[in-house]
């Protein structure tokens, strides 16, 4: 998806999908980390870790937000700095059909990976669930 939007971008002049690719980018990181920290979370006890491992968890939910904000943050810093350059240019239509892809897959995901983390009772899960609701494609400019 990240690369569609970024080809998508390049042929359709939207600023936009650059940071919706780069959102994309964030989501497949963060999806990779939530793969870890549950790979770690559910390790039996050991000798360092007699309680078992399950505060990863925790952690991994914590390392989501973050990087949610700091995606947040760099697409603002990005959309102030073309708003102080006056250089919005108006997109194709392609890139409003690409955008309405990437909203719908989006939701989908969010359905399904925050339905999964109620399911499981998993923090990360549904950090991750609520990664994917944030769409900062919705102005198309």
């Amino acid at each position: 998806m990240t690369a569609v939007k970024a080809i998508i971008e390049v042929f359709s002049g939207s600023t936009a999908l650059i940071a919706d690719s780069f959102h994309s980018a964030s989501d497949l990181i963060g999806t990779l980390i939530l793969l870890q920290g549950m790979k770690i979370a559910n390790q039996p006890p050991d000798k360092e870790h007699p309680y078992g491992h399950f505060r990863a968890e925790s952690i991994t939910a914590k390392i989501l937000a973050m990087i949610l904000i700091l995606t947040a943050l760099s697409i603002g810093y990005k959309s102030i700095e073309i708003l102080r350059m006056h250089e919005i240019v108006i997109p194709n239509k392609i890139a409003i059909y690409a955008a309405l892809l990437s909203i719908v897959t989006k939701e989908w995901m969010f359905l399904y990976s925050y339905r999964i983390g109620k399911k499981i009772k998993s923090s990360a899960v549904v950090a991750d669930a609520w990664h994917h609701r944030s769409y900062p494609c919705k102005s198309l400019q």
